[in-house]
């Protein structure tokens, strides 16, 4: 399961966060509306957005940092060595790229956008703390009107 593997991949980043005394950040997104995609277009082509979306992304991030999906249309990327500031920077580069490149299937363009949360490590959080305040940094996010970064 992804979610397990991003969970003990962002546990081990923590120790190294903690005894290096580094910046750790997590961003936690989604598709906007991907229930609206699935509905029109179909789950193949909703299937074939969920990859393109991740090469885009994947394409963006640093080669050390790590994308995982962990639902249906939702993703966490890890970032280690990456503060506040950088993440935030980061997850706006990657809203922006979604929002300026649909999805083209030969028979339709597919413009589609995503929220980012953003929370980075502070003393006392573990892995479960971490994903919580990214998730509700989403939460914010959405609530704002999507296609957006939130702290």
């Amino acid at each position: 399961e992804n979610r397990t593997y991003c969970n003990n991949k962002l546990k081990r980043e923590i120790i190294l966060a903690k005894r290096h005394g580094t910046p750790l950040s997590l961003l936690a997104f989604d598709l906007d509306h991907f229930k609206h995609i699935n509905d029109k277009y179909g789950h193949l082509c909703g299937d074939e957005i969920l990859k393109f979306f991740t090469e885009q992304v994947t394409g963006i991030i640093r080669d050390s940092d790590m994308v995982f999906r962990t639902g249906g249309e939702e993703f966490m990327a890890l970032l280690s060595a990456t503060d506040t500031t950088g993440a935030v920077k980061l997850a706006d580069r990657i809203c922006k790229s979604i929002e300026k490149t649909p999805y083209a299937n030969g028979k339709a363009v597919i413009p589609f956008t995503t929220s980012i949360g953003v929370a980075s490590f502070i003393a006392g959080d573990n892995e479960n703390s971490l994903i919580e305040r990214a998730d509700q940094a989403l939460y914010r996010a959405k609530d704002q009107g999507r296609n957006r970064t939130c702290t």
